[in-house]
This record gives structure tokens, C-alpha cells and sequence, in this order.
């Protein structure tokens, strides 16, 4: 009996985590985060304590805090998950958790040293599409083009490895992601930079639809 409970309480958080990311896309953002703070309160009550289990409703909470510019919310639950990431042997390949929280501690003007520290832990880690675009966000805001173009361009590989490329739906992923990201980017050069890695990213898909230039928009404004 109490197996199946466990078990039913299981299928109730998946139910939950996948409704509150498709309300996070939908930008329905309030039903979305009370929808997921219930599944991590259902995870949290299920599970011992640092269980790394937890994490996917931790990291859906957080990334849909982030989405409604409630910034230090998002930290605080970013840094309840790096915890767990940093106590469990089980959770090598969350690299996703230490760029998230490199973000939100960006974004709330925290130590610069601290969010390299949290993004070279990232990168240390098994690469993932969604680790990758949040450090490339970073990198934006740090006006570090290069290596933001760079960990986007990591990004659509690992998407394209796994499920191969010229697939529409890719792009659609990435316009949706990165705009996004656009609408965050404070100036008009990063906004313009953004717009350019956006645009490569189509022409990686699209080759014979979008032809680029070959020279980059910080290389022409330097």
C-alpha cells in the first residue's frame, strides 16, 4: 500500500512539473508557479532530505521565477538546489542548476567572481542546451560576445547531436528561448548582438535560406 502511494504521489509530480512548464511557455506565469511550487512541496514531503530527485521541480520553479523578473526568488531557490547538486553523487550531469544561479546572482548584481565560479562548475559538467544558453545569457550581459556566441553555438549542437539538425521545431526552440533572452538584454548593443547570434543559430538550420555576412556585429562596431 504504501508503494503505490509513493508511486501515485510520483505520477502526481510529473503531472505537475510538465502542466507548470507548458504554463511557463505559455507565459501563464502565475498558474504556472503554483502549480510548481505544489510539485516540489509534493517531492519535498516524499523525499529525504538533499535527495536529488527534487531537482527537476526546483529548476522549473526557478526558471519560471526568473521568466517573471522576480530575480532574487529565483536565486533563492537556485541556491537550495546547488546544494543538493554539491551533496549528491547522483546529480553529475545538473549543470543547468549552477548557470541558473549564475544568472539570477548576475542579474541581482552580486559578485562577479562568484558568478565565473558558478559557470566554470557548469561547464565542468555533462553539456546541456539549457545550461549552456543561460551561461551564454551571462556572457551577453557581460558584453563577452565571443564566448557568448560561443556557448550558444554549443547549445544547437548538443540539440542538433541528439536529435538531429534541419529539424523546424529547433528553431522554433531557440527563437522562443532567445527572445527571451532579448527582451532582458539592457542595451542597444546587446540587443543587436543577440539579434545576430539569434540569427545565426536560424542560418544553422537554414543554410540556403539566410545567407550571413562574414564578419560579426562587434567585429564591425569595434
Amino acid at each position: 500500500m504504501a508503494s503505490l502511494l509513493f508511486i501515485d504521489f510520483l505520477l502526481v509530480f510529473v503531472a505537475l512539473l510538465l502542466l507548470g512548464a507548458c504554463l511557463t511557455a505559455l507565459a501563464q506565469y502565475t498558474e504556472a508557479e503554483a502549480v510548481l511550487r505544489e510539485a516540489v512541496e509534493i517531492r519535498r514531503k516524499k523525499l529525504p532530505s538533499g535527495d536529488p530527485n527534487i531537482l527537476p521541480g526546483l529548476w522549473r520553479l526557478g526558471h519560471c521565477l526568473l521568466d517573471q523578473g522576480k530575480e532574487s526568488e529565483c536565486e533563492e531557490v537556485m541556491r537550495h538546489a546547488l546544494s543538493v547538486v554539491e551533496t549528491s553523487s547522483l546529480s553529475d550531469d545538473w549543470g543547468v542548476v549552477p548557470a541558473l544561479l549564475a544568472l539570477c546572482v548576475h542579474l541581482n548584481g552580486g559578485n562577479a567572481s562568484e558568478v565565473d565560479t558558478l559557470i566554470a562548475n557548469s561547464n565542468q559538467r555533462p553539456k546541456n542546451p539549457f545550461a549552456l544558453s543561460y551561461v551564454g545569457e551571462v556572457q551577453l550581459l557581460q558584453c563577452k560576445w565571443p564566448e557568448a556566441e560561443t556557448s550558444l553555438q554549443r547549445a544547437v549542437k548538443v540539440v542538433e547531436d541528439e536529435y538531429g539538425k534541419n529539424r523546424p521545431w529547433i528553431v522554433r526552440s531557440l527563437v522562443c528561448w532567445e527572445s527571451v533572452v532579448l527582451v532582458r538584454a539592457t542595451t542597444a548593443m546587446q540587443k543587436a548582438c543577440l539579434a545576430e547570434l539569434l540569427l545565426f543559430s536560424i542560418h544553422r538550420a537554414f543554410p540556403l535560406v539566410i545567407p550571413l555576412e562574414g564578419k560579426h556585429y562587434w567585429d564591425r562596431a569595434s
